[in-house]
């Protein structure tokens, strides 16, 4: 679940839940306190009604009986001075917290709850007040009550009234109650759907930060072998997968740097070795020189031939590390010209003929191309690249009779030059590595073979600033094929 839909599902809980569990809580409460004023009361209506206009409340609880004191006092006014009828009016009326209240002529001669008479002398309305029984008038105070009233005039003429007195006070504390109940109800369900919110969310959200923070830790002390790992498929959890692809990329890169670095050493130390070599050669011939040891021309001649040799390899090997170095830097501006490409491997082969025959190699050149193609090549680069793969498998053959063939392909839009030897080959896990700078599968580093592993480094990147690429296939004790594609501008 991405972190867009989780805040989603955050925002739509933490709104419609509460409203929900608040609304269940309302019904239930309701329920309650219906039933309880039901009980209580033998109140029939509705529960909102009790809430919204408790006074309302009151005056309906008692209008049965208000209505029978009506009856009485349009009909029988005598019955309103018979205890017996007024006590039994008024035991109605006690479950409901009310009272019954009789007055002629300003003198109480019924009051349905003990110890009233004085308190009531004040608050009582007068004869003909035009107070309805149905209504009634609301008294406030210490202890609120709701007083009906209805007028009368008895058999002897006199003026009588009669109250039903009911205590408010009694009925409110159950709403606040209940109202106080509802809050505590709808602030525990925010409280409970927060915290539920707060956990989900930690989980989701702050439980990966916390992973990727340690991740974070580790990789800035040097752990680049720490792991992290992430269950969700949101956007932190690709937050994670990406830091870690990160990691594996840097410790890809700090492995190829200590490789690099390694192999740099290595470098190092075989060009002092090749640079060493020949200059003891030289210095040892030139103190014989120097000594007299070569007493003859034909002996001096040999020295100094030598000498000269062994000057050259020096030249070479610091020639190769200074264009390397320049091809790294992208210091070297290559002199592109549209070339026959067919033609022009015909004159490199040809060049070479000669030197193969002399040191007894069988030397094959093969254009199968179906026309001239032309390709933009640097030609002086590009006869680097045909020189030292050539080269390369000569120095390395230990055929009696060695073979190197050329051949030239098409290869959709490109040319393909296969060069195949019957040489030693390559191990299996040697072979990705030949075009590698400073690589050197025979560390011994021979007379025989000698070199810094710069030639096939240098054909891979002259290759690459051609557009072209190369690749190499061999078997050891089978040879080795290297392969040159070059893109073709344009087919003749």
């Amino acid at each position: 679940m991405n972190l867009k839909k989780r805040l989603g599902i955050a925002f739509v809980i933490i709104v419609i839940l509460p409203i929900a569990m608040v609304m269940i809580s309302l019904d239930f409460l309701s329920a309650y306190l219906g039933d309880s004023f039901k009980r209580n009361y033998e109140y029939e209506g509705g529960t909102l009604e009790i809430i919204a206009n408790p006074m309302n409340v009151v005056n309906r609880m008692t209008h049965r009986e208000a209505d029978q004191i009506v009856q009485y006092a349009d009909e029988r006014p005598e019955d309103l001075e018979n205890e017996r009828i007024l006590s039994g009016i008024n035991d109605k009326l006690i479950p409901m917290d009310s009272f019954l209240v009789v007055r002629e002529d300003g003198e109480f001669i019924y009051v349905g709850k003990e110890g009233m008479e004085k308190s009531l002398e004040d608050i009582l309305p007068a004869y003909g007040s035009n107070i309805s029984i149905e209504n009634g008038v609301y008294y406030g105070g210490s202890d609120p009550l709701l007083i009906k009233q209805h007028d009368y005039i008895s058999d002897d003429n006199k003026e009588g009234s009669v109250f039903i007195v009911s205590k408010v006070s009694v009925i409110l504390p159950q709403l606040k109650s209940t109202m106080r109940l509802l809050i505590i109800i709808g602030v525990a369900i925010l409280l409970i759907t927060a915290i539920l919110l707060i956990l989900w969310l930690y989980d989701g959200i702050t439980v990966p930060v916390k992973r990727l923070k340690k991740a974070m830790n580790e990789l800035k002390e040097g752990n680049l072998n720490y792991k992290i790992e992430s269950s969700s498929k949101d956007e932190i959890g690709e937050l994670c997968d990406d830091f870690d692809a990160m990691r594996i990329q840097l410790k890809d890169l700090v492995n190829e740097q200590i490789s690099r670095e390694k192999r740099t050493r290595e470098m190092l130390s075989n060009v002092s070795h090749d640079l060493k070599t020949p200059l003891t050669a030289i210095k040892g011939y030139a103190e014989g020189l120097l000594d007299g040891i070569a007493v003859n021309p034909k002996m001096q001649e040999k020295y100094m031939r030598t000498i000269w040799n062994k000057a050259n390899d020096m030249q070479e090997l610091t020639d190769d590390l200074s264009f390397y170095a320049r091809l790294e830097n992208d210091d070297y501006a290559l002199d592109f010209r549209e070339t026959g490409i067919g033609e022009y491997f015909k004159e490199r082969a040809d060049d070479v003929l000669f030197d193969m025959e002399e040191k007894g190699f069988d030397f094959s050149f093969e254009n199968l191309l179906s026309a001239e193609k032309i390709v933009a090549i640097d030609r002086k680069q590009m006869k680097r690249v045909f020189s030292n793969i050539v080269w390369n498998s000569v120095k390395y053959n230990d055929k009696e009779k060695g073979e190197i063939s050329v051949k030239l392909e098409e290869d959709g839009d490109f040319v393909k030059i296969t060069f195949a030897d019957n040489g030693p080959g390559v191990s299996e896990d040697a072979l990705p590595h030949i075009f590698e700078r400073f690589y050197r599968e025979d560390t011994a580093r021979n007379t025989k073979t000698g070199g810094t592993g710069l030639g096939l480094a240098i054909v891979k990147k002259i290759v690459e600033v051609h557009d072209g690429n190369i690749s190499a296939l061999s078997k050891e004790g089978e040879g080795l094929t290297v392969i040159v594609k070059l893109p073709v501008k344009i087919s003749k």
